[in-house]
């Protein structure tokens, strides 16, 4: 008797994870200098209201949390760092938002979340909106491969 034996096939957070990164890459593609490549991508993550906070708070909280948080797609290159914002409720939209030099950005604290939600705090250089900033990403646990992964591309030890 012979058995039957495949390869065992994605997970499907694997999966919808690596569609994601396929989607948000194929959209910063544009961006992307000649010779320029894609290290690492965090495809969602979001800035502003605890994704705790506005779970708290049932149906109504995340609606309102929907709305007052803000979407970011992170993605490092060789040579930069871009964020791409994401909009749209069924398919997600990717728009280019701000490109900062690699050498500029730094990793201010990561947290990876062993429940939950994970924090990664970016040191920003100052762009096109004047001033240098920190933005705090907070990320689910099931993207935290990939939070991992852009943090060590910006020099971060994990």
């Amino acid at each position: 008797m012979t058995a039957n034996l495949q390869p065992k096939s994605k997970s499907p957070r694997q999966s919808m994870t690596s569609r994601m990164r396929d989607n948000v890459n194929a959209a910063a593609a544009p961006q992307l200098g000649p010779g320029e490549r894609i290290e690492a991508t965090l495809p969602l993550a979001t800035s502003g209201m605890s994704p705790w906070l506005a779970a708290s708070f049932g149906a109504i909280g995340a609606l309102i949390g929907w709305k007052a948080m803000e979407r970011y797609s992170v993605v490092v290159t060789d040579r930069r760092l871009l964020l791409m914002r994401q909009g749209g409720i069924v398919k997600a939209a990717y728009t280019f938002d701000q490109a900062y030099p690699g050498s500029g950005v730094r990793v201010a604290s990561y947290k990876p979340g062993m429940v939950g939600y994970g924090k990664l705090v970016l040191d920003l250089p100052a762009g096109s909106s004047g001033s240098a900033r920190q933005l705090g990403l907070s990320f689910h646990r099931g993207f935290r491969k990939e939070a991992e992964e852009v943090a060590t591309a910006l020099g971060h030890r994990t």
